[in-house]
């Protein structure tokens, strides 16, 4: 009997509009980012985002193409900019939107970290969730503190001599 060689390949779908989808793109992308909105579980995510949990497990675990009122239902629950989940399938970054009330930008958007933490396979989903938040409060202090020293910077040039 010849040796089977293991599937690596990513899992790509059919997309609504004909072409291909990178479902397993898509599916770490939205992982990531429901997390760092802080829903470090599904079901508390699907309500909120109006979609069943069943659809939003299919999609995570890349099995599914959303549908276009999934898409555009994700899209608003994730704060992404209208298009990004459709940008992501078709191997594009996502867009977050640019919240008018946010003080600060503290986005993550494609934190290489943050990605390879969430395409580990060897570790649980659980882990995935308490090292993207440390990664995420990491990011906003030093970010912060670089703020409050660009702020010190500016005040010391704005001295009169």
């Amino acid at each position: 009997m010849p040796a089977v060689e293991p599937v690596t390949a990513l899992p790509v779908l059919a997309c609504l509009d004909g072409g291909m989808a990178d479902t397993q793109r898509l599916a770490t992308y939205l992982v990531a980012r429901r997390i760092q909105l802080g829903y470090r579980h599904r079901p508390a995510f699907a309500e909120a985002a109006g979609v069943s949990l069943r659809t939003l497990s299919d999609i995570e675990n890349g099995l599914r193409v959303p549908s276009a009122s999934t898409i555009a239902a994700l899209d608003q629950a994730l704060q992404w900019q209208p298009g990004s989940v459709r940008e992501t399938l078709a191997g594009g970054e996502p867009a977050q939107a640019k919240l008018a009330s946010e003080p600060g930008d503290h986005s993550t958007g494609s934190d290489p970290l943050l990605i390879q933490v969430m395409r580990s396979t060897d570790i649980s989903d659980e882990d995935k969730a308490r090292i993207v938040e440390i990664l995420i409060a990491e990011k906003r202090r030093a970010e912060d503190a670089r703020a409050a020293h660009a702020q010190q910077l500016i005040d010391l040039a704005r001295r009169p001599d």
